[in-house]
């Protein structure tokens, strides 16, 4: 038994590192063939809660239905993380034989039923970890954090490095039970909200929401909207703030790209497009690139900016800042709420500048399941909007609104049966805020949902000084020479693509507008035991108040800004000497 703890423990460590899959499979195996007399001797699955489970001391072995429903927990993950999907159901099915409440199993389970739009059955293991009893506290949590204390102190002592954790007692009732519980049902509770409210169940989602301490949430109307078959007319007599107009620059244009340049776009970003690979898409935080419009256009991109400038209404264009996003049919969770700004001035001085007009090319995908854009009628500082503007996907359709305006995607539809494992495993950056889903191709082969987003600088950029051209590119880099290295700047057409085509026609139908867009929770029932929200998690669908859009500035732009300073060999000043003055994260400034 202590042999297969030790194998378990460090094939733990392997795969929560990411490395040698292959070793910790072997070490699993190993482990779950030396438990194999225990278990065949009838021994009783495991309970986090039962009294007579808990350790007396951490040098007391786990009993041997935890360790193998643990084993076989992580050889789940192994086997997802190789697109082994159904030997990963039958490991974490085999887990919760030997431990009905392994929180990470079932978690695994929802996630993957979810993506193969079986939502009934993953609402049920959602909501079978979000009721979960707390594992009992006995004395393995003072046992635990003695041998914590006297670990860091021998490390101090000696020099010595405990990374691999195989010094001193294993804290295995922490790393097995206790803190999988605490993350898990932040995670579950998180998720069934979102789910729920996809699914149009919006009061059992309420209780949800208001447990992990929000107060706010996109009201139940923008999401029957955003997933209605056909925009439903708006009736006179019924608006609660009509006196509200749209703001200037927001509009559609149907129909905008010409049929030469969205044929380049296509290949360029088709999903086997260099592109993708040689900038490191699936793992890079936020990257763009900058277009001067004062110089000729080199590629496809730079040609529809061109094309698309004198719709934009504005009288100076110094520059356009592009970026590009493709996301599969699966796993939609539509894109943070967010506001777009100047990277680099905000990291280096805290000043907040915002694009004159930011603007949306829906490229592909918009056939089938798609989530619209939300725009809010809400800036940096500005209380919660009273009123926003829904805009549905349509391949070729041009979007703009004003840059200074809260922006994301409303989550699509949910998808049902084999409609929703079209698109592949969805859970790779499923927390990322993938788009607003996708169409399919006659023979049923999913099309990814392809955008390019344009942010349209006036004079407010034309101080910011040179771009920057590098092999690891970042906010408004330059647009890199083709290399052998470097070769998606060459697949991305030439500059020269026709513009002909059908004339550009405004669309007032096809923005929808909202109000209210969003709506009190209120408190949670009474002995609604409070939950912390998982960060990696937070669409920001829920919220506590506008005050949460300015804190994440703060908690994810002054740490950048100091490094920024300190690089440079400068004092702190500006973001970086007090609270930043602005902005979201890298990863919010995304799919719209």
């Amino acid at each position: 038994m202590a042999e297969a703890l030790a194998m378990l423990h460090h094939a733990m460590y392997l795969e929560s590192e990411g490395s040698d899959p292959e070793q910790a499979m072997r070490l699993l195996q190993m482990c779950l063939d030396q438990l194999q007399h225990a278990l065949s001797q009838g021994a009783a699955p495991f309970s986090a809660t039962a009294g007579g489970c808990r350790p007396a001391s951490l040098m007391e072995l786990p009993p041997a239905s935890l360790m193998a429903s643990a084993a076989l927990n992580t050889m789940g993950e192994l086997q997802l993380d190789q697109n082994d999907v159904p030997a990963g159901i039958a490991s974490f099915e085999s887990a919760l034989l030997h431990w009905p409440g392994n929180p990470g199993a079932l978690l695994s389970l929802a996630h993957v039923r979810r993506e193969r739009g079986e939502l009934d059955a993953a609402a049920a293991h959602l909501q079978s970890v979000v009721e979960l009893e707390p594992p009992s506290r006995g004395e393995a949590e003072a046992g635990a954090s003695a041998a914590r204390k006297a670990d860091d102190c021998a490390d101090k002592e000696n020099g010595g490095d405990d990374s691999n954790g195989d010094s001193g007692p294993w804290d295995w009732w922490s790393d097995i039970v206790a803190v999988p519980h605490t993350l898990c049902v932040s995670v579950a509770t998180y998720h069934l909200a979102h789910l729920s409210s996809r699914l149009g169940h919006h009061d059992r989602a309420r209780p949800l929401i208001s447990a992990m301490g929000y107060a706010w949430r996109i009201a139940p109307g923008v999401w029957s909207r955003a997933h209605a078959a056909r925009p439903p007319a708006q009736r006179a007599g019924r608006d609660p703030v009509p006196q509200l107009q749209a703001p200037p620059g927001l509009q559609l244009l149907q129909d905008a790209v010409p049929p030469a340049m969205r044929a380049a776009l296509l290949r360029g970003f088709a999903p086997d497009a260099p592109y993708w690979r040689e900038n490191g898409y699936e793992n890079r935080e936020y990257f763009s690139w900058w277009y001067d419009l004062e110089r000729p256009p080199v590629n496809a991109v730079e040609a529809l900016i061109r094309h698309l400038a004198p719709s934009t209404g504005l009288s100076r264009i110094v520059g356009a800042e592009w970026w590009a996003h493709t996301r599969e049919v699966a796993g939609d969770f539509g894109h943070q709420l967010h506001f777009d700004m100047e990277e680099r001035t905000l990291e280096r001085t805290g000043a907040v500048l915002h694009p004159a007009l930011s603007s949306v090319v829906y490229l592909s995908g918009a056939a089938l399941n798609a989530g619209p854009t939300l725009v809010l009628d809400q800036t940096l500082h500005s209380d919660l909007a009273q009123q926003g503007w829904l805009v549905r996907p349509r391949d070729g359709n041009f979007m703009t609104f004003p840059g200074d305006r809260l922006h994301g995607v409303i989550p699509s539809r949910p998808l049902h049966g084999r409609a929703a494992s079209r698109g592949g495993r969805a859970g790779a950056g499923a927390g990322a805020g993938a788009g607003a889903g996708a169409g399919t191709t006659g023979a049923g082969t999913a099309v990814p949902r392809l955008t390019l987003m344009i942010g349209w600088w006036g004079e407010e950029a034309a101080e910011l000084g040179g771009r920057r051209r590098s092999h690891a590119p970042g906010p408004q880099s330059s647009v890199p020479r083709p290399s052998a290295q470097l070769t998606w700047p060459g697949s991305l057409g030439n500059g020269r693509e026709s513009c002909d085509g059908p004339p550009c026609v405004a669309s007032p139908q096809g923005i929808t507008r909202m109000c209210p867009v969003w709506e009190a929770v209120g408190t949670a029932p009474q002995g609604t035991p409070a939950v912390e929200p998982p960060g990696v998690s937070d669409q920001r669908l829920f919220i506590r108040g506008p005050g949460d859009f300015w804190a994440s500035v703060v908690a994810e732009h002054c740490k950048a800004a100091t490094a920024v300073e300190q690089r440079e060999g400068q004092e702190p000043t500006g973001a970086a000497a007090g609270p930043c003055r602005s902005s979201r994260s890298r990863q919010e400034k995304g799919q719209q």
